[in-house]
């Protein structure tokens, strides 16, 4: 066995091992996770319906909002333009006819949140 095959082993044994020695830890903490999920479900359910409210409005309403809770930034449509290469190179400097390769990608209004730091 090679010095490097060796110190492969080492590692892999010691993961191994540790794996071992942690298994009743991860049990535990998979354990609390699946409750704790259980918890928070209608916690989360009612913090993305009030995200989803707030969203809509924003959109409705067109303008960012900001209070001592947080701020719902609005980003307005807007119209983003690029162009294939691979069809253009070469191509660009030469023919004006260049317009038919421009692609247009229209990108719908969005709204960011920002939620205030919990104390």
């Amino acid at each position: 066995m090679s010095a490097l095959e060796s110190e492969f082993q080492n590692i892999y044994n010691a993961r191994l091992a540790l794996n071992e020695a942690t298994k009743e830890h991860r049990e535990k903490i998979m354990a609390l996770e699946k409750e704790m999920g259980a918890i928070a479900e209608p916690y989360e359910l009612a913090i993305s319906e009030a995200e989803a409210r707030i969203k809509n409005e924003i959109l409705v309403e067109g303008k960012s909002f900001k209070c001592d809770f947080g701020k719902a930034t609005y980003k307005k449509e807007y119209e983003r333009h690029s162009w294939d290469d691979k069809a253009l190179m070469g191509y660009a400097a030469v023919n004006p006819v260049i317009e038919q390769f421009r692609k247009t990608t229209t990108i719908p209004a969005s709204v960011s949140l920002s939620v205030g730091e919990l104390k």
